[in-house]
């Protein structure tokens, strides 16, 4: 008895296994129980040795646990081992969701110590240096678009917008007017 209230899920093992090890020492412990030949007698006993059963096994889990064994020690009636792990494989899902990545990231980059790029899974350079990567707008290699060199759209020279573009006209309506003739000049053209 004393093996099994010194028994403790460790961090990071599965509760199953903490389970399995429990019923192999229940198991050893049915060996040493005497008889009970009167049926009412039996059903309260094996009643009372599953809730004593529940009762160790829940106090045995680490604390991440703790919300899901008071919900389950604080019913009206104690469930049943079976629903207890039901319950309890729905906390470690929760848990597993939840569960911050920052030692993952830890891990991660303290023992890389480089860059990681998104784009090529690769050490040493990261995304907007990627030798793989093209840019989506000049169609070079070796940048992305945020790092690409402004390209004229009008004149396609690099360095300037289309806005500043010096071959470009600025302004539409003044290139027309400069260019147009007036009703005389043609007039006078034609004649």
């Amino acid at each position: 008895m004393k093996e099994i209230a010194s028994l403790k899920q460790e961090k990071g093992e599965p509760v199953y296994e903490l389970l399995s090890n429990m019923e192999s020492i229940w198991n050893q412990l049915t060996l040493t129980e005497p008889v009970l030949r009167n049926s009412d007698v039996a059903a309260k006993f094996l009643a009372y040795r599953n809730n004593d059963k529940l009762i160790q096994f829940l106090m045995a889990l680490t604390e991440d646990y703790e919300p899901t064994q008071v919900a389950l020690l604080n019913q009206q009636s104690l469930p049943t081992l079976e629903n207890a792990l039901s319950r309890l494989k729905s906390e470690k899902t929760h848990l597993d969701l939840t569960r911050p990545m920052d030692n993952l990231v830890f891990v991660a980059t303290n023992i890389i110590g480089a860059k990681f790029c998104r784009n090529c899974r690769q050490t040493g350079h990261a995304l907007h240096d990627c030798p793989v990567i093209e840019c989506n707008k000049c169609k070079k290699k070796a940048h992305i678009s945020r790092n690409c060199p402004p390209i004229c759209r009008y004149c396609k020279k690099e360095d300037h917008l289309i806005e500043n573009c010096p071959t470009r006209p600025q302004n539409k309506n003044q290139f027309v007017e400069s260019n147009s003739w007036s009703n005389q000049q043609f007039r006078n053209f034609i004649n």
